[in-house]
């Protein structure tokens, strides 16, 4: 709405939200709307996402503590959702000799699963790094399971919320994002993950290797992580917060 508040759209959307209440999932994309509408008009109701496992469900990564960690990408393979950003990191950490493996999980976008392969056999990470394409469901689900670190290096232009980030955090994974959208309100820098500046590979690198070489660092994050998604992010919190706006948009 910001980038269209021009001219004869400026006065188009000054019109149609003149009166109206406006609902965002974060506080910090207020921006985009505050052209044309007044902060009283906004209100907020971040996403939420299925129900808390089982804690057996969570408290295995306990268990795989000294196992090889295991670094997860989950979105299209697109370029602004940071895959090109997460080789260049796997790239330093293969250069410094750490053990780690990182799986790829995404459709064709503006990369191609082909494309990324070539680029991994070209860096000589493919026995690092594994594209596996699509997942779904139950097999989606096993990959965050299994996982140790969930990383989304976004900027995206119109990146909003990051549902993945919710989808990792119920797994109990500490996770490395970016300041874009309502990132941070998911991931708290240094309690539930890392934030890093954006297209910084070498700084996700820094925090990737944090995280990988301390296995106590990652239980201690991804449970502090899935104890914020517990608290704020669930479908029951959600309905709860949507019932809430509801009822002041009727009053």
């Amino acid at each position: 709405v910001a980038k269209r508040n021009q001219g004869l759209a400026g006065v188009l959307l000054a019109y149609v939200f003149k009166g109206s209440k406006v609902i965002l999932l974060s506080e910090r994309l207020c921006s985009d709307v505050t052209p044309v509408v007044e902060r009283d008009q906004i209100l907020i109701c971040p996403n939420g996402l299925g129900e808390p496992l089982p804690a057996s469900e969570v408290t295995v990564k306990e268990k795989q503590l000294e196992t090889t960690p295991t670094v997860l990408f989950l979105s299209n393979l697109i370029k602004e959702k940071g895959i090109d950003l997460l080789i260049e990191a796997c790239e330093r950490l293969t250069k410094a000799g750490l053990t780690y493996r990182c799986v790829i999980i995404g459709g064709d976008a503006d990369r191609s699963k082909s494309e990324v392969e070539a680029t991994l056999r070209e860096k000589d990470l493919d026995n690092n790094v594994d594209c596996v394409g699509k997942r779904y469901g139950e097999e989606k689900e096993k990959y965050l399971a299994e996982a140790d670190l969930f990383v989304f290096p976004t900027y995206y232009y119109n990146e909003t919320f990051g549902l993945v980030l919710l989808e990792a955090m119920r797994h109990g994974l500490p996770c490395i994002s970016t300041d874009t959208g309502g990132i941070p309100d998911i991931v708290l820098d240094q309690k539930t993950g890392y934030i890093v500046p954006q297209q910084d590979p070498d700084a996700l690198a820094d925090r990737m290797l944090e995280l990988l070489e301390n296995s106590e660092l990652r239980s201690r994050i991804g449970q502090a992580g899935e104890q914020h998604y517990r608290k704020h992010f669930t479908n029951k919190e959600f309905e709860r917060r949507m019932i809430e706006v509801i009822n002041i948009c009727l009053a």
